[in-house]
């Protein structure tokens, strides 16, 4: 995780030399754990929105909850007022866990597995959709109540774990043209995917989920 954002840190400080001033709040994001508060930025040019896209990714590489981010981004960002995050499930079919989530959460093919697919809406606006899979027998019957009958984000529901976040894959989805006299089209609809694995305080692992971020993270 910190070689990803020592990677991103570099990246800026090449290709964006004129927004060096973004460098001290990222690094104090990867240093403080991202308990730094993320200021808004208005006036988006291309090369301004990559910057912001990677400085949303540094905060989510930093903290234990994508929900605590995410609310935080959107309050700074004024995408919604006020700026509460809900878990709008998507009308699609569940899908089995794949073998490599199995093997993640050391299940056997016999575990209980859940799958939870959402969207992450602040107001009218998706900042990202997201692929769940937990196991049932690591969280309270409440937690499992209130993940059925609720839109309340996952990571707000098993707050009380204590979980830690581990990273597995990050894929851009995004990379800007760095010629600074190219006038690339906007950015796509997703922006990066992140999977990772939230184990509680016992270290033990319970939930592995795919996010896909989206350009309305940009406002």
């Amino acid at each position: 995780m910190n070689d990803r954002i020592t990677e991103i840190l570099r990246t800026l400080t090449k290709s964006h030399w004129q927004q060096t001033l973004f460098i001290g709040t990222l690094w104090s994001l990867s240093l403080l754990g991202g308990c730094t508060p993320i200021a808004p930025v208005t006036h988006l040019g291309p090369h301004s929105q990559e910057t912001e896209m990677l400085r949303l990714e540094v905060a989510l590489l930093s903290h234990d909850s994508a929900t605590h981010v995410l609310e935080d981004w959107c309050r700074a960002h004024r995408i919604s007022e006020p700026p509460s995050l809900l878990a709008e499930p998507l009308d699609e079919g569940l899908e089995p866990p794949p073998k490599e989530v199995i093997a993640w959460l050391e299940a056997s093919p016999q575990t209980l597995i859940f799958h939870r697919r959402v969207a992450l809406r602040c107001g009218s606006s998706v900042l990202s959709m997201a692929d769940n899979w937990y196991r049932p027998d690591a969280l309270t019957p409440l937690m499992l109540q209130t993940l059925k009958t609720t839109r309340t984000p996952f990571g707000k529901v098993v707050k009380p774990l204590g979980f830690h976040r581990q990273l597995l894959h990050l894929k851009p989805l995004w990379i800007l043209d760095q010629d600074p006299s190219s006038q690339k089209e906007l950015p796509p609809d997703l922006l990066f995917e992140i999977t990772a694995m939230l184990r509680n305080r016992e270290g033990r692992p319970f939930s592995v989920v795919i996010e896909r971020y989206t350009s309305n993270t940009l406002h």
